[in-house]
């Protein structure tokens, strides 16, 4: 599977906030506003090659407990991947 540098980052932005809006402009896609970003965020998110790359991501953060870096605080974190791993399972059940 391979994923344009944009859809990249968006699934890593997505899986450290859960916020798909701000991940697809974190992504570097440009938009008018929050609702066209809002609309097509969650057009992406209903792409398999999005949906599989995010599971991926997930079991990533589980088994290896990679540590994210938030580059606006300098610090690290861990993401809640639980919540992301629920949302990546609604959207594989649509």
């Amino acid at each position: 599977m391979t994923l344009n540098p944009r859809q990249e980052a968006f699934c890593w932005n997505y899986a450290k906030t859960g916020n798909a809006t701000e991940s697809y402009k974190q992504a570097g896609y440009s938009v008018k506003n929050d609702s066209s970003a809002g609309t097509l965020s969650s057009r992406l998110l209903q792409n398999i090659k999005i949906r599989a790359r995010l599971a991926e991501i997930v079991e990533e953060l589980n088994s290896a407990k990679i540590a994210i870096t938030d580059q606006k605080e300098g610090t690290f974190c861990f993401p809640t991947s639980h919540r992301i791993s629920n949302q990546i399972r609604l959207f594989t059940m649509r």
